[in-house]
C-alpha cells in the first residue's frame, strides 16, 4: 500500500493528500515488511501498510492504505523512526525506546515473545545515548 488510498500500482510519484499539510522530516520503509513509517517535524509517527503482527501500533491488525497518526504516541515527541520487517520503533526526545508489532523470539525487547498491537516502552531512557 503506498498510501495514497487502495491497492492500484502506481509508475510515477505521487503525492500523498492526507498529510499533505504535514512537514515529513523521515520516512521509515519496510518493503518486505510492506509498512510504512513517517516522521513530522511535531514528532508525530505516521503509519500505514500491512498491519499484520500490530507493525502499525494502531491497536488492530488491520491493513491501512492512508498515513494515519499513531494516537497512542500522540503528546510525545519522538525524534527517531524504525521499521523492520515485522515491527517497528521510535525514540523520544526525552530518550525513551517503544518497539510493537511481532514479538516472536523476543524481538520487541519486553522479556517475551507477545505481540504488541501499539507501542510499548522497552526502555526508559536509553543509557547509552547523550
Amino acid at each position: 500500500m503506498l498510501g495514497i488510498g487502495g491497492t492500484e500500482s502506481v509508475s510515477t510519484p505521487t503525492l500523498l493528500e492526507s498529510i499533505q499539510h504535514v512537514f515529513i522530516k523521515k520516512v521509515a520503509v519496510n518493503s518486505g515488511g510492506k509498512h510504512c513509517l513517517a516522521l513530522s517535524s511535531e514528532g508525530e509517527v505516521y503509519s500505514w501498510g500491512e498491519a499484520e503482527d500490530g507493525k502499525l501500533g494502531h491497536g488492530n491488525r488491520s491493513p491501512c492504505d492512508r498515513p494515519r497518526v499513531i494516537e497512542s504516541l500522540r503528546g510525545i515527541e519522538v525524534v527517531d523512526i524504525a521499521a523492520g520487517g515485522a515491527h517497528s520503533a521510535c525514540i523520544t526526545a526525552a530518550g525513551d525506546l517503544y518497539t510493537w508489532g511481532k514479538g516472536r523470539y523476543g524481538r520487541l525487547g519486553h522479556g517475551d515473545s507477545e505481540d504488541q498491537l501499539k507501542p510499548k516502552l522497552f526502555i526508559k531512557p536509553i543509557p547509552w545515548l547523550p
